[in-house]
């Protein structure tokens, strides 16, 4: 009997071990969206820098356009980015902001000024949650990397975004592509291709020093 009654005990605690097991797995594999928002957050808390080459992509409803371009990102807190492509170069050190054309040799020059309906990537990372209804959509792939789908609606019927989906890197979480709506039903995507954080970023990158040749219209 003694040796019965063990071999049930052992049993019970294997059974209870694998369901332990199964409930952990299954909470780590499958956590909700507001998990997802939560790990996002955390580790954008601690990226005090980085750089990111992503694609972008631009299907206009009205005439079925499409535009397609490379771009590279470059993130520094506090309120500091550049974003450089082959048709412009838009920078700002949090005070001031520059938008330079390399084909006109040509930059406007203006206070930065937040907007709210633009998606700047620290503010995209660190305010959408609250001014978005978050689902979680499913699993899905994202240039072969196991990514997290969710939508995103706003709560705002004022807000110029319509809808938008991101898809969370399972293993860093870091977004890895975004995809926005519009009231004008134009969808924008932007998918990162590559992502270094926590690197060291002279302040100099994020302010425009103009040759005697450039043109400079100043807002400000």
């Amino acid at each position: 009997m003694k040796t019965k009654f063990k071999f049930a005990a052992v049993m019970l605690l294997l059974v209870m071990s694998s369901v332990l097991c199964t409930v952990l797995v299954y909470g780590a594999a499958n956590p909700t969206a507001g998990e997802i928002i939560d790990k996002v957050q955390a580790k954008y808390k601690k990226t005090n820098s980085a750089i990111a080459k992503y694609t972008q992509t631009v299907k206009f409803k009205l005439t079925k356009m499409e535009q397609s371009y490379d771009g590279t990102l470059f993130l520094k807190k506090e309120k500091k980015y550049r974003i450089e492509t082959d048709q412009q170069t838009i920078m700002t050190d949090g005070v001031t902001s520059w938008a330079y054309s390399p084909k006109t040799n040509q930059v406007v020059i203006d206070y930065y000024r937040e907007d709210k309906n633009s998606i700047s990537p620290e503010k995209f990372l660190t305010e959408y949650p609250d001014d978005y209804y978050s689902s979680l959509i499913g699993k899905a792939k994202v240039n072969n990397q196991d990514t997290y789908e969710m939508k995103l609606t706003p709560k705002a019927n004022t807000s110029f975004i319509k809808s938008l989906k991101v898809w969370v890197d399972s293993g860093d979480w870091f977004i890895k592509k975004i995809e926005m709506v519009d009231m004008n039903d134009n969808t924008t995507v932007y998918v990162v291709n590559k992502i270094e954080n926590n690197i060291e970023i002279s302040n100099d990158k994020f302010q425009f020093k103009p040759t005697p040749e450039t043109q400079i219209i100043d807002l400000r």
